[in-house]
């Protein structure tokens, strides 16, 4: 989960960023009066969209590893209270 985790969380925060960065953008050309592209015709916004869900991808692949090294067959660990010596 360090690892994968790491990596997912930043690239999905990177995505998220750029898109919000577009958006507002757009919003203040909007609000300007000034004539902007649509978010969809730039290249930008689809790069964001491959850092969202490539980063989407590593944090669960990440959870996934972790739940899986965590679940590992241990020796059981017994608290034994009373010993009864049964003699047959």
């Amino acid at each position: 989960m360090h690892f994968f985790g790491l990596l997912g969380t930043l690239s999905f925060f990177t995505g998220f960023v750029i898109t919000a960065w577009l958006i507002a953008q757009k919003i203040y050309g909007l609000s300007q009066g000034v004539k902007v592209r649509e978010v969809v015709d730039q290249p930008l916004f689809f790069l964001a969209l491959v850092a969202l869900v490539i980063g989407a991808q590593l944090f669960l692949t990440g959870f996934i590893a972790e739940l899986m090294t965590s679940n590992q067959a241990k020796e059981p660990e017994y608290k034994i209270d009373e010993e009864i010596n049964l003699d047959f």
